[in-house]
């Protein structure tokens, strides 16, 4: 028996070694066919990187920009519309539409847009907080299967758009585009009529609580300071009593809240006012840059491998022919 182990673990050493014999030789096979047909890699190879440079060089550039909106009044549900009709547009090639975009009528600068929600829970969970318990079990309970126009699911996150504060706007854009096109793009999302009233009143209405605000801040200021010079001149209580003491404890604190919840108000306020004066509101300073594509995206280096390729693929085609014909007997030159 073990006379048997050692003959079977001494054949397997014999065939691995016959195994790496020959797994070298057609490494040196391989080696010598590239030594051999150099010229022919170095041509086709020559041919390819020619062919590609034209190619890249006939190849128009785009460009691209991605400008980080705020959408304001709970327009998100028409900041998405609004941007499916661009795209919608663009694909159709409808030249009034171009003309009042303002964009080149034969060949427009804005190729495509997306927009899509900057994710966030919170956002979603603020707009629901009163009812907070019953959305937690509409999450955990309810199966969702909401269908696009096309039957397709839409992802669960895309229902909640109209809760999320911050979109993403990406376009991507012709070589002759600059940031007047993005520029353009934003100001066809603003130009809704319904609701440039409504942006108009609230920021009436948020510019005369400012000044409410200040001037209550004002007056507390003033009582404030009055408050303290009648407690340093009555040194903190009448002469008939300390009724006086206990009453002036309570406004102090009472003026310092109050000045406190108007601070707060009116640095709100400032921030609101700040982003909140378009429905539609860039955060970001957008640019246009050309699009950077990766190495084996261009010609120049994508042609040379595809002619070296084939090449080494039909001479490895051809050596597997013979190899086969020599392995069945048949004479090859029958």
């Amino acid at each position: 028996m073990k006379e048997s182990n050692e003959i079977d673990i001494s054949s397997y050493f014999r065939g691995l070694d016959r195994f790496t014999r020959k797994l070298v030789r057609r490494g040196f096979d391989i080696l010598n066919f590239g030594l051999k047909y150099w010229y022919v890699i170095l041509i086709l190879g020559g041919i390819g990187i020619g062919l590609g440079y034209f190619q890249d060089k006939n190849t128009e550039v785009t460009k691209e920009s991605s400008v980080l909106l705020q959408v304001n009044y709970s327009a998100a549900s028409y900041a998405y519309l609004a941007a499916e009709t661009i795209q919608k547009k663009l694909e159709e090639g409808d030249a009034e539409f171009f003309k009042e975009l303002g964009l080149n009528q034969e060949a427009p600068e804005l190729l495509g847009l997306t927009l899509s929600p900057i994710i966030n829970i919170k956002d979603v969970v603020e707009n629901t907080y009163d009812f907070e318990r019953g959305f937690e079990s509409i999450l955990r309970n309810v199966e969702f299967d909401f269908k696009n126009k096309d039957s397709e699911p839409i992802p669960l996150y895309e229902t909640f758009i109209s809760d999320y504060k911050y979109h993403r706007l990406d376009l991507s854009l012709s070589k002759d585009a600059n940031t007047e096109i993005v520029t353009k793009v934003i100001a066809y999302l603003n130009a809704s009529g319904s609701y440039s009233d409504l942006v108009d009143e609230n920021v009436a209405i948020k510019k005369n609580t400012l000044f409410q605000y200040r001037t209550l801040l004002k007056q507390a200021d003033s009582a404030f300071v009055e408050e303290l010079q009648r407690l340093e001149d009555a040194g903190g209580r009448t002469p008939g009593g300390s009724g006086y003491y206990v009453e002036n404890e309570n406004i102090i604190p009472n003026l310092l809240r109050i000045k406190l919840e108007l601070n707060t108000g009116i640095r709100d306020l400032r921030e609101e006012l700040l982003y909140a004066d378009k429905l539609i509101k860039p955060m970001n300073q957008y640019q246009v840059s050309e699009v950077e594509s990766s190495t084996l995206d261009k010609s120049m280096v994508r042609y040379p491998i595809y002619l070296v390729g084939a090449f080494l693929l039909l001479a490895f085609a051809r050596f597997a022919f013979f190899e086969l014909k020599s392995y069945s007997g048949v004479d090859t030159e029958s």
